[in-house]
């Protein structure tokens, strides 16, 4: 183990220690006990669900290196299972209401205006650690990459209008935009794994050298990035789509008018495009498996492997025609359950049941650097779980979303003249927010007066597919639970810190 390696138990103990002598993430933590702290590692995929995707089998070094060792947690989720506001949230342990960023449309510039200025990288330099962010930031960002957001010692912001498909983008480093071919040394991924190692050569190149966040968010598998070149003839590319009780859903006459009427059957094209678009996500993950890989290698070269917490996830699910839905936006499980799993130092190896979700991992950042979480933080530190303890846990959280405002589709009738308007339409998801418990899954869509509702028990119908809600023999007979369901609804979709916990 490396010298200025700190076990998590450490880690504890040198979080009371710096509380009592009154030091905080806002004014600095001493330099004798800076390079004690764990490295951290941060990697969040884009689009990878949990629910279907083999995931694990295309990501063996990945697997070996992270869920094999530490700790898997099961119901892990999305609080606004669409990229631009999962990465807001991923950022700050914030819900969408209290970082503004709902959607990716004007995502970024909200976020410009006041979260950006309370990330993990923001507080977490504050606190002494060195800090990188590579990879896809919000959305909006591609168009227009001269800014460089607060709290990043090293920054590579990818751009252009291209920068999806894995090559022919642009990358904001440090301030200079860098262009990118079409050699197979341009492919994103593995240029951000290069990225990624020499960044941690430099910031390890001390014997007690400060601790690092490492902040890595590939775009991959997201569409329509593909396979780097060397993975072209993988072993996905002839697999088919896993089944889905609920794929093509047939029938959705239980459902609100936004999918009911909005979302036909998948035709033939659109069953065909998903397939193919399954392979090359699978594929994509090859490369990102390597730079996790690498990155492993360059650790272990430093002797900083041993101090080092890695943290794996996605900023959203992916549905792959479940309820006719062939993308994502809606809290359905497809889309909004997420993998996590973390491992290193003082992490035990196991299994989580518990409800988390992306509120909690800027807390459990915080809280494994030994820095205080920040009052305005919503979610919690998943530390009591790495360590074994039961602690009382949350039993539900909010999962909240908004179309974006130039589309006009808020109100229940937005979306009934939209639904009903004749010619070819686009598949939208409307404004909603919604209660997910241990067992269940209730949903209000639009905002207004009027609104559709779905109650899903989970532990009969854990496909969602019998909405409650449309039975009015079963609406009536449990009022009561329901009106509890929406009054919670109600103070999670108003809670800001604690009150959110």
């Amino acid at each position: 183990m490396h010298r200025g390696s700190l076990t998590l138990a450490g880690a504890v103990l040198l979080l009371a220690v710096t509380a009592l002598n009154g030091c905080s993430g806002d004014t600095g933590t001493p330099e004798s006990i800076v390079h004690r702290r764990p490295n951290l590692v941060y990697i969040v995929v884009d689009d990878l669900d949990q629910t279907s995707t083999p995931m694990w089998a295309a990501l063996p070094q990945t697997k070996k290196l992270i869920a094999d060792r530490g700790m898997t947690f099961q119901n892990n989720f999305a609080t606004d299972p669409v990229c631009c506001p999962a990465r807001a949230t991923l950022l700050t342990g914030m819900y969408p209401h209290n970082t503004n960023v709902y959607e990716s449309s004007v995502g970024l510039a909200a976020f410009k205006a006041g979260a950006a200025k309370k990330t993990v990288g923001v507080r977490l330099k504050a606190a002494g650690y060195t800090t990188a962010f590579m990879g896809k930031y919000l959305n909006g960002y591609e168009l227009d990459p001269s800014y460089v957001p607060p709290g990043w010692d090293e920054w590579f912001g990818l751009a252009g209008k291209r920068f999806l498909t894995g090559f022919n983008y642009e990358a904001n480093h440090n301030g200079t935009i860098e262009k990118y071919g079409h050699r197979a040394a341009d492919y994103q991924t593995d240029v951000i794994a290069r990225k990624a190692r020499e960044f941690v050569a430099s910031a390890t190149q001390e014997k007690d050298h400060a601790p690092f966040l490492l902040t890595l968010f590939p775009s991959a598998p997201h569409a329509p990035l593909g396979p780097a070149p060397r993975d072209k003839d993988n072993e996905y590319k002839d697999d088919p789509l896993p089944p889905r009780k609920n794929y093509d859903e047939k029938d959705v006459s239980d459902k609100p008018i936004w999918l009911r009427e909005g979302f036909p059957p998948l035709s033939a094209i659109d069953k065909k495009n998903q397939v193919t678009e399954y392979r090359r996500r699978l594929g994509s993950l090859l490369a990102v498996d390597d730079m996790v890989g690498s990155l492993e290698t360059q650790l272990r070269k430093s002797g900083d492997l041993d101090n080092t917490v890695f943290v794996f996830t996605s900023d959203n699910g992916y549905s792959f025609g479940s309820h006719r839905i062939p993308g994502k936006e809606a809290p359905y499980d497809e889309l909004a359950r997420v993998p996590l799993a973390i491992a290193g130092p003082g992490i035990k190896h196991g299994t989580v049941d518990q409800l988390t979700a992306h509120i909690d991992m800027a807390p459990t950042l915080y809280d494994l650097a030994g820095v205080p979480i920040p009052s305005d933080v919503d979610g919690r530190s998943l530390l009591p779980l790495f360590q074994g303890r039961d602690p009382a846990w949350r039993k539900d959280f909010l999962i909240e979303y908004r179309l974006s405002p130039k589309l006009q589709l808020h109100t229940y009738a937005d979306v009934q003249h939209y639904v009903t308007m004749p010619g070819k339409k686009r598949r939208l998801v409307p404004d909603y927010r919604a209660v997910h418990s241990e067992n269940s899954l209730y949903v209000e869509w639009y905002q207004g007066t009027q609104h559709d509702y779905e109650l899903y028990d989970e532990r009969k119908d854990p496909y969602q597919m019998n909405n409650l809600m449309a039975d009015p023999t079963y609406a009536f007979t449990h009022a009561k639970t329901i009106s509890a369901l929406h009054d919670r609804l109600a103070a999670l979709a108003a809670c800001t810190g604690a009150s959110c916990r």
